[in-house]
């Protein structure tokens, strides 16, 4: 970490700034820029150490290094430089604030040595102009409306991400960071200003009888120049042949090398339309809805059933599983098995699968509650794809289930760098704020979520939680009424109950429970999610013998044990620390 001062022979530029160390001098077109000496140590500090995020309590340290000051202080100083250099807080263009971490200087920056006669020299650094350290590939767009298939388009930019992604030298956009623009109409550059990378592949595709006309072009975001581009006519049998050709060609472009063998057998399907099924299945998978994950499920048998050597469907089948089991779905025995015998079956198919070893972490951690193992598999998995961003999302929430809050904030902030516009990653990134009891902070990042997608289910859940727990008991039941109107799930109506309980509304609770029973008659009811309502009416021994067999259902909401404010009833007692005690080492 670069403390002020220490580049006292450089100057940095960014945009009509010029910052000089040395003098503690800050130019604006050449004009001098008054600072008061701690808010121009401020302003170095950030932008020395602009390829990361300072914590507040580090920037404090570089800025006091000799006493102790409150973090008002430091709140004062970003607030006048954002007034000096004219920016507000929403504008990103140059400090951004991290809620409940710190700020990041986040302008493009030129590091300029001095010389003897106080002229400046570029020289390239890793913020120069132009530099490719992340790419997006967009999926092709169909000119002719009536030929339009989303899903050959999304098929083609998924094979390019998998063969580009081995290298890690560039960052590659996940496919699920790309999938929300399939047929969307956006213009490139508007859209790699909304994932955040340096450059963008797009393109077109037309079909004339068997023949494909495939029209590419990458282009630099910062320049707005074409770094690559080319034309190719060819039969639709040969389109997975030419892929591969792309990405040699565009590896060239970015002067990266592809990982051998990396196509193969991931990307290999036989038949071009199975592994559109597959985009599909994934598409349905991302909605965490029941419908969309059963339709997905089915989809991936269906494709397990047309070619069984292809092993990303059976890892398909044991995610669509694992997310019926952890949105309860369906039952622990119902769903959890038939995961583990399809990721087992993925890995068999392709050793180097970083979805296989996902999935596995996910069954151990939530089923088996070995959460060694599931260690061991989140990281394989990690190292073999580290641009796949459910794993780190999923990762964050085992480390969540351990009380390590700061880790699991950092694991969903690098699956943002790697899909900035997820939502769902959006909403996690306020639960580790949330489960250590920082509500304020869950509070603004779950509200800034539903500023982008005011109907995310999550979000809202979330929210309702953590207005309950910061003391608006009144707001949180208005909130969960609403969402069990719309959705009247099991997580829903429990903590709906448990709302009416603190409110001291325990007829409006009981109800609560009864819809519970009723529920139950038709499908799986967690006991840990009856045991919540039971909490908030004050029934201890009924909600540790609800918790008790949790445990031996293997309910994966048990995961939760330690860190679930709702459970705050049972925290002292006997049986409640023994199950605690025993998380995790089964």
């Amino acid at each position: 970490m670069s403390s002020p001062g220490s580049s006292n022979s450089s100057a940095f530029e960014f945009e009509d700034y010029v910052l000089r160390p040395s003098e503690r001098l800050l130019l604006q077109n050449g004009s001098p820029v008054p600072l008061k000496a701690k808010v121009f140590e401020t302003l170095l500090s950030l932008v020395e150490n602009r390829d990361r995020a300072l914590s507040k309590e580090d920037l404090m340290k570089l800025i006091w290094s000799d006493r102790f000051v409150e973090e008002s202080n430091l709140s004062q100083y970003i607030f006048i430089l954002r007034r000096i250099l004219g920016e507000n807080p929403r504008d990103h263009r140059f400090i951004v604030t991290i809620p409940g971490f710190g700020y990041r200087f986040v302008a493009k920056v030129n590091e300029v040595q001095t010389s003897s006669n106080g002229s400046f020299n570029v020289h390239p650094d890793e913020t120069e102009k132009g530099k490719v350290k992340s790419v997006a590939i967009l999926p092709l767009q169909f000119l002719d409306p009536a030929q339009q298939d989303e899903f050959l388009g999304l098929a083609f930019a998924d094979t390019l991400i998998t063969q580009l992604s081995g290298n890690k030298s560039i960052s590659v956009r996940s496919t699920a960071a790309i999938v929300r623009y399939t047929n969307s109409g956006k213009d490139p550059m508007i859209v790699a200003q909304q994932i955040k990378v340096d450059a963008i592949m797009s393109g077109t595709i037309y079909k004339v009888r068997d023949v494909l006309a495939v029209n590419l072009q990458l282009t630099n975001v910062s320049t707005q120049e074409a770094m690559w581009a080319n034309r190719f006519e060819i039969n639709a049998s040969e389109f997975p042949d030419l892929q591969t050709e792309i990405a040699a060609e565009v590896a060239d472009a970015l002067a990266i090398e592809l990982e051998q063998g990396n196509a193969a057998p991931r990307t290999a399907p036989r038949h071009q339309a199975v592994y559109q099924k597959y985009l599909k299945a994934r598409f349905l998978l991302e909605k965490r809805t029941e419908a969309g994950l059963l339709e997905g499920l089915a989809c991936c048998k269906e494709i397990v059933e047309a070619e069984p050597e292809f092993a990303l469907a059976h890892a398909g089948v044991a995610d669509s599983f694992l997310l019926l089991g952890k949105y309860l779905y369906l039952a622990p025995d119902e769903c959890f098995p038939f995961a583990l015998e399809a990721a087992n079956r993925a890995l068999a198919l392709d050793p180097s699968l970083a979805e296989g070893y996902s999935s596995l972490a996910e069954y151990y951690h939530y089923y088996e509650k070995n959460w060694g193992k599931a260690d061991e598999h989140y990281q394989r998995g990690y190292r073999l794809n580290p641009n796949y961003p459910l794993a780190c999302h999923w990762y964050a929430w085992a480390l969540m289930c351990r009380g390590q809050f700061g880790q699991a904030l950092s694991e969903i902030e690098r699956a943002q760098m790697i899909d900035p516009s997820s939502i769902l990653l959006s909403t996690t990134r306020g639960l580790p704020f949330y489960f250590s009891r920082d509500y304020r902070n869950a509070l603004k990042q779950f509200e800034l979520t539903l500023d982008i997608d005011p109907g995310h289910f999550s979000a809202r859940f979330y929210l309702a939680c953590t207005h309950l727990h910061n003391g608006d008991t009144e707001r949180a039941i208005r909130e969960f009424e609403t969402i069990v109107s719309e959705q009247p799930i099991q997580q829903a109506i429990s903590h709906l109950g448990f709302c009416y309980a603190e409110a001291g509304r325990f007829d409006d609770a009981l109800e609560q429970l009864d819809l519970l029973a009723e529920l139950s008659m038709e499908r799986y009811v967690s006991p840990y999610i009856r045991a919540i309502v039971y909490c908030g009416l004050g029934r201890t021994e009924t909600v540790l013998s609800l918790l008790e067999q949790a445990h031996r259902e293997r309910d994966p909401w048990l995961a939760l044990l330690r860190i679930d404010p709702f459970l705050s009833c049972v925290y002292g007692e006997p049986r409640f620390i023994r199950l605690v005690d025993g998380l995790g080492r089964d």
